[in-house]
């Protein structure tokens, strides 16, 4: 999917035209290098916070505005190997003698993506750990020690972090919370994100929470779709680390995100808002309306379609397996059960939904094995 680095760069005021000089050759490196856009947006109405705030994060100096930047690639990879070459390109280039347009020192950036940790909620961890290690090949690992909160984490086969388990206690279901898998979408501001879309009809269903790996709040869309916002710490010795849990064509990896809506039109609004997704291609089905195709950036991301009244308001997630017959085979095996096919889509491969024997919802594609 693409992916996205962000700048937070401290701008003298009198060096605006200096700076978007310097910026349109580095941003024409970028692009040489594969980037698919680059934006550069001079400060119009940025506020002072009461606790902390763009002006903070930089350090900025009295008579220095905070520029937002970010540069959409296609993927991690190509964004990678275009950096890389960004750089060597700086450091062959004759000095140049023209002064300093900022501080270097005091930019903030980070690499970002838009659905980028996956959690299930479950009755029985140890069962989910049984059963999905069979399906996808995951190891779900015991909660920490200590832990308040029983909490566990999925690695995949290839050794890469796919999303965590927790195991639902008596007062979380008492209070409506049922097994399901539910995504986690980056912010960059979890207030400001949760104040806006409480202000657009969702709901807040979990307050602020501050972990050292970032932190998060669990929402709904206006047709209460629940959700994690999260706005994550990279690891101090990573500081460009990012997301790999969604791949649109990889095993073990979520693959697809689909979204029955009852009201597919306002949440292709509410998505594209909030969270940069767009919505151009669509594939009618008949009496069960469009499937609309969620895009973002190059990459499809999944698709939102209407639901029909007995469907639960909950994100479907598709996860990647080689073979979908074995799959479909894992999950009977495992005390699951496929609710639709596997079917053939688009493309060649298969796809099916499933419930795993708590009760949570998922989906996987793949091809038939040879």
């Amino acid at each position: 999917m693409s992916y996205i680095d962000g700048y937070l760069v401290p701008v003298r005021a009198a060096n605006r035209e200096a700076y978007l000089k310097a910026a349109r050759k580095f941003d024409a490196m970028l692009i040489a290098a594969g980037a698919l856009r680059v934006v550069e947006s001079w400060p119009d109405e940025v506020a002072h916070g009461k606790v902390t705030d763009f002006f903070r994060a930089v350090a900025a100096e009295s008579d220095e505005c905070v520029v937002f930047s970010f540069v959409e690639w296609p993927d991690k990879a190509v964004r990678d190997a275009g950096t890389a070459r960004v750089e060597a390109e700086l450091a062959a280039a004759p000095p140049d003698d023209e002064p300093a347009v900022f501080d270097g020192t005091r930019i903030v950036f980070g690499g970002f993506m838009p659905f980028i940790w996956y959690e299930l909620m479950t009755t029985d961890a140890d069962a989910a750990a049984t059963f999905y290690g069979a399906v996808l090949g995951w190891t779900i690992h015991p909660p920490e020690p200590g832990s308040p909160v029983h909490y566990r984490h999925i690695t995949r086969s290839d050794g890469g972090g796919q999303g965590g388990v927790i195991k639902l206690t008596p007062e979380m279901q008492a209070e409506g919370a049922h097994p399901a898998w539910v995504p986690y979408l980056h912010v960059a501001d979890i207030d400001a994100a949760v104040a806006a879309i409480t202000a657009e009809g969702g709901r807040q269903l979990m307050a602020r929470t501050d972990i050292p790996e970032g932190s998060f709040a669990m929402v709904t869309d206006p047709q209460g779709t629940p959700f994690y916002l999260m706005k994550p710490n990279p690891p101090a010795d990573r500081p460009d680390a990012g997301s790999d849990v969604f791949s649109p064509d990889k095993p073990g990896h979520v693959r697809w995100n689909e979204l029955p809506s009852a009201d597919p039109e306002a949440s292709k609004a509410f998505y594209a808002k909030h969270f940069g997704m767009s919505f151009t291609r669509t594939m009618p089905m008949g009496e069960m309306g469009n499937y609309e195709f969620m895009d973002h950036g190059a990459v499809t991301l999944g698709a939102i379609m209407r639901k029909n009244p007995q469907q639960p308001a909950m994100w479907t997630t598709y996860f990647g397996v080689p073979d979908i017959d074995k799959a479909a085979a894992a999950i009977s095996a495992g005390g699951g059960k496929m609710l639709w096919g596997p079917h053939e889509v688009p493309g060649g491969e298969y796809s099916g939904i499933a419930m795993d024997a708590q009760g949570a919802l998922f989906g996987v594609v793949g091809p038939k094995g040879a």
